[in-house]
């Protein structure tokens, strides 16, 4: 996350705060995060948080399934937060025009200059850098709790999360030179790659095996919760089987160290991502809600090396927006 981008946070999280206080003001009912893919990772940390937050209704949904689903909380005060890069993605252009007839109001952020998805959002902002997307993202929902009285550190946290831009600038370069000797010695895409995540990290182990090792790198990965890894996939790990595991300091840690135990005697090759590394300048109590933000930082560390030890360009598709489907 570069330091020029962060700096941008500020701005646009009042922004965002105005329209939360909006909602909240007018009767909000429920939030959901909304996307397809990538996108729809981006959610599932947010959700997992709100679970332990607030008694306010907090969901992420796949946008496809959510259209042929009859959602009973989903309708007149729902706001349905959508982000993309491209800001052309049909699966979501198709989700936002659903959630839009349910009563449902559309708050979008994309990074593209112009997008279809603008004349779908009842809040829409452009531009918006890719790195801190997924923290205005996360912001949003807990200004939401703030303002219903559940989350009363919301203005200490966002203060010290705005200074730490530089800290997130540096952090890959913690894991840079693991990130190349792991992809010099497993860049072999016919060999199964298992990716583990959980609580906060799930949703980062999650889109990095799909969008990146399996859509950019068209490698065989099994992508798995660490709560269900000792169900099914344990038995698929062979010797030397490579493990990439993205470990935080939420309710997760533990599960991701128990898998660490026990693939330990099993296999040397194995990358994990921990972002007790990370040196942030907040408060303690602070690191577990920012353990998926962290995790999102570092792991994408890898992309670079695995692009070029497999000599794949990470922009080359077969399938995905190549044909219809």
């Amino acid at each position: 996350m570069s330091l020029e981008n962060f700096a941008k946070f500020p701005e646009y999280l009042k922004k965002i705060e105005e329209i939360v206080d909006g909602e909240v003001e007018k009767g909000l009912k429920s939030i959901f995060y909304v996307g397809t893919g990538g996108t729809y990772s981006y959610g599932l940390p947010f959700k997992y948080y709100a679970d332990q937050l607030t008694d306010l209704p907090v969901y992420n949904e796949a946008a496809p399934e959510l259209m042929h689903m009859n959602h009973k909380q989903l309708g007149e005060g729902s706001l349905c937060i959508w982000t993309s890069a491209t800001g052309n993605t049909k699966d979501v252009l198709k989700g936002m025009e659903f959630t839009r007839s349910k009563g449902a109001r559309n708050l979008a952020l994309v990074e593209a200059k112009e997008s279809p998805m603008e004349p779908l959002s009842d809040y829409f902002f452009k531009e918006v850098p890719g790195e801190v997307m997924h923290a205005l993202i996360f912001f949003a929902e807990l200004r939401a709790f703030y303002k219903r009285g559940e989350f009363p550190k919301y203005e200490k946290l966002a203060e010290q999360f705005a200074k730490c831009g530089e800290a997130f600038e540096n952090a890959p370069k913690l894991f840079n030179s693991r990130c190349i000797y792991y992809a010099a010695r497993n860049h072999d895409g016919n060999i199964p790659h298992f990716v583990v995540g959980a609580g906060a990290t799930y949703g980062t182990a999650y889109c990095w095996g799909m969008c990146v090792m399996e859509e950019m790198q068209w490698m065989r990965t099994k992508i798995i919760n660490a709560a269900e890894f000792f169900h099914g996939t344990i038995e698929l790990v062979e010797k030397d089987s490579p493990f990439i595991i993205v470990k935080g300091e939420d309710g997760g840690r533990e599960l991701c160290e128990r898998v660490e135990r026990f693939i330990a005697p099993l296999t040397k090759e194995v990358l994990v991502f921990d972002t007790k590394e990370i040196d942030l300048p907040v408060d303690a109590e602070f690191r577990p809600l920012l353990s998926s933000l962290m995790a999102d930082a570092v792991v994408y560390t890898l992309m670079k090396p695995f692009e070029v030890e497999r000599n794949h360009d990470l922009k080359v598709r077969r399938y995905y927006r190549q044909m219809e489907y």
